[in-house]
């Protein structure tokens, strides 16, 4: 996925803090041994034999040789920025250096955000949360509540906030999805609007507004001024997804791997699929729960009987 492409293109990135030098066998015979500038001890000589020398760059950098790592990093992310967007289905390589091996990415060939965000962000969403709060998460979100999660962890963060839009289709979330907000703007938990965002921690010393619905991720902790309605006949999706949470929790170690195995993803699949035909099934009689007064051909109107359509779920 392209979230993995990132965290490739990351870790390449520091391992561009180790200089590498390979040595000629031509020169073996001299050898000696200096310190930088920097303290560090280094060989301006050569070693017996194809030698390989590793310098480990120093703690201790000079201004100038930040500055030099910082070209470096936007220039790699200038040129990964400047590739061109593969068509669907369809994939591209990106080299980050000679010494290391290309990072590859294939965009999917439907619902590609969604199926990105399914990808990586819902392994990582079930393995941390119990069936429970994910139900009373969707509950809160399709009630448009404002919905603040809260970890220190961005991986698992970002992952949890984008993760409730794959679950909700065919749903979509119509107001504002923030994974990570800074924490000068706290203040947008004012709002007046619904909203999802993501939250590392809340300033002790700041008045938290009540009507927020709070998700503490590595707590698993739920904090609401009011009782969330579930969803109708939640107790029947939590029994149909528990046994493949289950299993797909099974696939992993201490913990979730950056990389989304194919039996790991047969799972999620199972999990999807159950929350789309909860949804499916749920509305699968909407229309009739609907008039349309045609009297007016150029101003028809529409009724939806919502009393009725929640009477009979």
């Amino acid at each position: 996925s392209s979230s993995e492409a990132f965290s490739n293109l990351v870790q390449s990135l520091n391992a561009l803090e180790i200089s590498v030098r390979v040595d000629s066998p031509d020169d073996h015979e001299q050898h000696s041994s200096t310190t930088n500038s920097n303290g560090a001890s280094s060989s301006n000589g050569k070693h017996n034999g194809d030698a390989l020398c590793v310098d480990l760059i120093d703690d201790r950098k000079k201004p100038e040789e930040d500055d030099s790592f910082f070209d470096v990093t936007i220039d790699l992310m200038t040129r990964y920025r400047s590739l061109p967007i593969p068509q669907r289905g369809k994939g591209i390589e990106f080299e980050v250096s000679k010494l290391l091996d290309p990072i590859s990415f294939t965009r999917p060939y439907y619902d590609e955000e969604e199926e990105l965000f399914a990808e990586w962000a819902l392994p990582l969403t079930f393995f941390t949360l119990q069936p429970e709060i994910i139900i009373t998460l969707l509950s809160a979100i399709l009630l448009e509540k404002k919905v603040a999660i809260i970890s220190p962890n961005l991986r698992l963060l970002s992952a949890v906030v984008l993760s409730f839009q794959p679950l909700i289709r065919p749903f979509v979330y119509q107001s504002v999805v923030i994974p990570l907000l800074p924490q000068k703007m706290t203040n947008f938990l004012q709002a007046p609007v619904p909203f999802v965002v993501g939250l590392t921690a809340i300033p002790p010393s700041w008045d938290c507004p009540s009507d927020v619905f709070y998700l503490d991720i590595d707590k698993s902790m739920i904090t609401y001024i009011e009782r969330v309605p579930l969803l109708p006949h939640s107790k029947d999706l939590k029994s149909k997804i528990r046994k493949s949470v289950s299993s797909l929790k099974k696939t992993f170690g201490k913990s979730p791997p950056f990389k989304t195995t194919k039996e790991q993803m047969v799972f999620v699949s199972a999990i999807s699929s159950s929350f789309a035909t909860y949804f499916s099934n749920l509305f699968a009689k909407f229309h009739t729960y609907t008039i349309c007064d045609v009297t007016d051909r150029l101003n028809p109107m529409s009724v939806f009987m919502r009393d009725s359509f929640i009477l009979d779920l």
